[in-house]
């Protein structure tokens, strides 16, 4: 492009010998534009002085920009400020008046081939831009000085800021990292990477913090940009949002502390119950033995009354401990037992009245449950965890202002579920506490003051029968936790199916008791001989021999699951292989499961639950009898 008409015909025939197809010569910037639209040059030869409204450098820029032409300029001369114009059409070429043939054909080859260098480079900056700006992980750039240079839209959507916003500006002006569990600044993992020359982490437990101060778990990787020479560029931060993450290694983590605990609670069950079975059938036996003696002899009943109420508070203080082993135990798994329609209202009432005294030394009790809510439940763990939920609400309320406190229970439907919540009016929970509050083994009491397991046997009782459990809590106004039940069905009038019982049978019988635990085995003798012919076996290798060769057969075989080398199982199994007959005569007793394949055995089989009274072992005996005599 020249406006000097003997100019322009040489450089055309010089052109044009070198065997190059000249599209046109042109004296403007609009004559420039025509042509290329028309015709698309490979590359301008363009004087910066030309004629019009636009100099050689506007037509450059607009050529460039418009059409993606690369331009040579050509000029005689040209000063400093014009010059600075001539860098924004980013020549590919400068020739310089006058020239040679060879100056021009040097000047076009290296033209050309800086201009596909450049387009090569343009297309594969736009490929990894795209690349970095596509990928879900958070992407940012820094230059050696720590000032931002890219930010890709995922990096974008966690700082809470555009790439406009963030480009240009340093790194710890616009984001800082911290450790969660002290809060204290961790440093920048960019900062550690420009320094050290090598990738760089965050410590884990650690987020980032924005300028407006909200924190971000992040999963990061801080990676210095390196050239041939060694020397430092940069650094690539790449990062992800991880609080979804961390939420569910926190609810895992809760549940494999819970099965922890299941596991222990399983062991201490079956350790706890077996004393306690011969220190109940125990008490038991000598309950009965009181009774004859009381009908023997009346004037001694005054002196027996005294030692019965004893032995009876012994009887109800042993039940309760086994109790406690088996929610323990029982609230760390599924429930066996199905679900069934549960009044809410008297729930509500027993939990009331099982905390009657300690609710009234500390606040009001407000009960709001109406008489026609049920839900689908198991009513014996429904009822422990409203109880815990109050002794809870009492442990928060302060000491010396009843009438300034209240404690509540209420419930209402919502659709095919019910709301039921225990509120109280005391010291509340932080934010922290909240998230923590159902992890087993964290407690906010003084040490020694119980073992933070209440609020986790509550979490297990509740998702044991498909409901759910949340808290809210302010500190200094309260904590209500809100409980979502299924709504129980409309209740079926039509009869339900008669239920065989097997009638008590009065016979004296051959009784055979196999355990390892010698005291026990006395217990059980006590506790039969005056009724039944008993005898005792010291584990199960005993009890085969003296099953395979008694004669006449024993009635009933009372056999312990859990025992060292032959078990419970093992019993069952050895007679279904050569004494089926025997089968029906066992009744296992057990103090509880401890794995998975005792659980399902124990499922198979009739079983008594140790510790057991003398009643409840009779009954067993009895139904076997009843049984037999009805084959």
């Amino acid at each position: 492009m020249e406006d000097v008409g003997l100019e322009a015909n040489a450089t055309e025939e010089q052109l044009r010998a070198l065997g190059y197809v000249v599209t046109a010569t042109v004296g403007s910037a609009d004559e420039a534009r025509d042509v290329a639209r028309l015709r698309c040059p490979d590359l301008v030869l363009m004087d910066i002085r030309i004629a019009g409204a636009l100099d050689g450098v506007d037509a450059a820029v607009m050529l460039q920009q418009t059409f993606g032409v690369p331009v040579v300029f050509v000029t005689g001369y040209a000063d400093d400020r014009t010059l600075e114009r001539a860098k924004r059409a980013e020549p590919v070429g400068y020739l310089i008046k006058p020239y040679t043939r060879s100056d021009l054909r040097v000047a076009i080859e290296l033209g050309l081939h800086t201009h596909a260098l450049s387009v090569k480079l343009r297309e594969r900056e736009h490929w990894f831009s795209t690349t970095l700006r596509s990928i879900g992980d958070g992407v940012l750039a820094v230059d050696a000085l720590g000032l931002i240079t890219f930010v890709n839209a995922a990096a974008e959507e966690t700082i809470g800021a555009s790439s406009a916003a963030l480009t240009g500006r340093s790194l710890t002006d616009v984001l800082s990292f911290r450790a969660d569990a002290t809060g204290e600044a961790v440093v920048s993992p960019v900062t550690l990477a420009l320094r050290s020359g090598r990738i760089a982490r965050l410590p884990r437990g650690s987020s980032l913090v924005t300028a407006d101060g909200c924190a971000r778990p992040i999963d990061d990787t801080a990676t210095p940009i390196i050239d041939e020479a060694g020397r430092t560029l940069g650094a690539v931060l790449v990062f992800k949002d991880v609080t979804e993450r961390r939420r569910l290694e926190a609810q895992l983590a809760s549940t494999e502390r819970l099965a922890a605990v299941g596991t222990l609670a399983a062991g201490v069950a079956h350790e706890i119950n077996n004393p306690l079975a011969f220190v109940l059938a125990n008490v038991s036996h000598a309950l009965a033995v009181l009774a004859e003696v009381g009908a023997q002899q009346p004037a001694l009943n005054p002196l027996l009354d005294e030692v019965r109420a004893a032995l009876s508070d012994a009887t109800t203080g042993a039940e309760r401990a086994a109790g406690i082993v088996a929610e323990l135990r029982q609230s760390v798994r599924p429930s066996g037992e199905a679900l069934r329609r549960v009044k809410l209202a008297d729930v509500a009432a027993l939990a009331f009245r099982l905390m009657r005294s300690e609710v009234a030394s500390r606040a009001r009790s407000v009960s709001t449950v109406p008489d026609d809510l049920f839900v689908m439940a198991d009513e014996g763990r429904l009822s422990q965890v409203l109880v815990n939920l109050l002794a809870n609400a009492v442990h928060a309320t302060p000491e010396g202002a009843v009438s300034a406190h209240e404690i509540s229970i209420e419930a209402h439907a919502a659709g095919d579920r019910v709301v039921l919540s225990v509120s109280d009016s005391g010291a509340g929970m932080s934010a922290e506490l909240q998230k923590r509050v159902f992890e087993p083994f964290y407690s906010t009491r003084e040490p020694g003051v119980g073992m933070g397991l209440g609020l986790s046997l509550v979490h297990g009782f509740v998702t044991s029968f498909g409901a759910t459990i949340g808290v809210e809590s302010v500190v200094g106004k309260g904590t209500t936790f809100e409980i979502s039940l299924a709504a129980a069905p409309a209740e079926n009038d039509a009869p339900a199916p008669p239920r065989v019982v097997f009638a008590h049978g009065t016979r004296r019988a051959r009784v055979l008791a196999i355990d390892d635990e010698p005291l026990i085995l006395r217990a059980v003798e006590r506790m039969l001989r005056a009724r039944h012919d008993i005898t005792t076996a010291d584990g199960g290798e005993q009890g085969l021999e003296l099953i395979l060769h008694a004669d006449p057969p024993f009635d009933v075989v009372v056999c312990d699951v859990s025992m060292p080398r032959v078990g419970g199982r093992a019993v069952r199994d050895r007679l279904l292989a050569g004494r089926r007959d025997m089968v029906p005569r066992l009744v296992f007793t057990s103090g509880g499961a401890t794995n998975a394949d005792s659980e399902a055995f124990l499922q198979e089989v009739v079983w008594l639950a140790k510790p057991f009274t003398l009643a409840q072992l009779e009954s067993r005996i009895a139904d076997v009898l009843a049984m037999l005599d009805c084959s």
